[in-house]
């Protein structure tokens, strides 16, 4: 694939492909990273875009659908993982003119619909970086049942036998061991 066949933002909705709409499918590079602190699509990722468009009044019905792999790692047992995430759904695009129309009716979900250039462009970037954020986990986890790490000795609990433990004492007691005559693992002395 050579740099001509990506596309980056912003789309045309309506170019001489999608004269009045239609759909395309094209390869969409993230300029920036997409996600949370804890999961993210990396920048520079190459996502496979199909869109299809319908004109509407000002402004277009467009249909996304588009998937990839969001890197992450467990919050209990810190293992680098990776998390599918997908978007197929259909928003409503409009020109500034209309949307500022809809605005001043009152229709308070138009202040979210994304805005088309006078070219009919559409930018995607802000539109998958929302959609694949609210998709993602706040802590991702490996399984539903990760043990974690040993909070002692930092093992993955998942690598060591299932009786795994360490034996705790105090500090504080040790020179009362020779008093009990026991020694500070709690063995008595013979």
């Amino acid at each position: 694939m050579s740099a001509d066949d990506v596309q980056r933002f912003p789309v045309p909705v309506f170019s001489h492909d999608l004269a009045g709409g239609g759909s395309a499918v094209f390869d969409f590079v993230l300029d920036e990273a997409v996600g949370t602190p804890v999961a993210e699509v990396p920048s520079g990722t190459v996502l496979r875009v199909e869109l299809r468009s319908l004109h509407a009044d000002g402004g277009a019905l467009v249909h996304l659908s588009v998937a990839a792999e969001a890197q992450a790692q467990c919050v209990r047992c810190l293992d680098d993982m990776l998390i599918p995430v997908s978007v197929d759904t259909d928003l409503l695009a409009c020109y500034g003119d209309a949307r500022r129309d809809l605005i001043a009716e009152g229709n308070e979900e138009a202040e979210d619909f994304p805005v088309l250039s006078d070219a009919g462009e559409l930018d995607l970037f802000p539109i998958l970086r929302d959609l694949f954020t609210e998709q993602l986990p706040f802590k991702p986890l490996c399984s539903p049942d990760c043990a974690g790490l040993c909070p002692d000795c930092g093992v993955r609990l998942a690598d060591v036998e299932p009786n795994h433990h360490h034996d705790h004492f105090d500090p504080r007691f040790a020179e009362l061991a020779d008093f009990f005559d026991t020694d500070v693992s709690g063995d008595t002395h013979e």
